[in-house]
């Protein structure tokens, strides 16, 4: 089932006929999902080490198209339309204060990261800590993940997340989105 998107667009961030073709590339990354499932059913499994094989595409295609689902979904769900936050006494920013020293310098980290890679910056905490966050880049939907951090917040910055609205200026796109991060989900998966 797809997610479905509490908001039509993030006024300076995200236009209504932009967010409408992002999430049609997230419906596709769910129906390449079904198709990669179906070939595993079906593969011949390899009897000796084939990375060419059939099978092992099938598991490529299933990482990359399970990742683009996922971390889109973390993603739209990450925003909110209101801008006019009011700081709360959310653990997440105690934590953030105590790995960063401040929210200023937590949101110049994750527009440093978001700037310096392909696809994704991602704040992730440790399993099994409240103190454990990163933000990790990602630069495919497959590639940077790190085992034993769960992830809280996504920001996709690959261009099909800003042309539309804001051509090659990804810098201007970040400046406009930060502010539209929905902390209180942010705060619920930290929980």
């Amino acid at each position: 089932m797809a997610f479905v998107l509490p908001y039509r667009e993030l006024p300076g961030a995200i236009s209504a006929r932009a967010l409408e073709e992002h999430y049609k590339l997230y419906l596709g990354y769910g129906e390449m999902l079904g198709r990669v499932e179906k070939a595993l059913v079906t593969a011949e499994r390899p009897e000796k080490h084939l990375a060419d094989s059939p099978f092992s595409g099938a598991l490529w295609g299933q990482s990359y198209a399970l990742g683009g689902v996922l971390l889109h979904e973390l993603f739209f769900s990450s925003l909110t339309t209101s801008t006019n936050r009011i700081m709360l006494l959310l653990g997440i920013e105690a934590a953030i204060e105590r790995k960063w020293g401040s929210q200023e310098a937590f949101l110049r980290d994750l527009r440093a990261v978001a700037l310096s890679v392909r696809g994704w910056a991602v704040l992730a905490l440790k399993d099994g800590t409240t103190d454990g966050l990163r933000i990790i880049g990602l630069d495919a939907h497959d590639l940077g993940a790190v085992f034993g951090y769960r992830p809280l917040l996504a920001i996709d910055v690959f261009e099909h997340a800003y042309w539309a609205d804001h051509y090659t200026n990804r810098a201007a796109y970040l400046d406009q989105l930060l502010p539209y991060i929905n902390w209180v989900a942010v705060e619920a998966r930290y929980r």
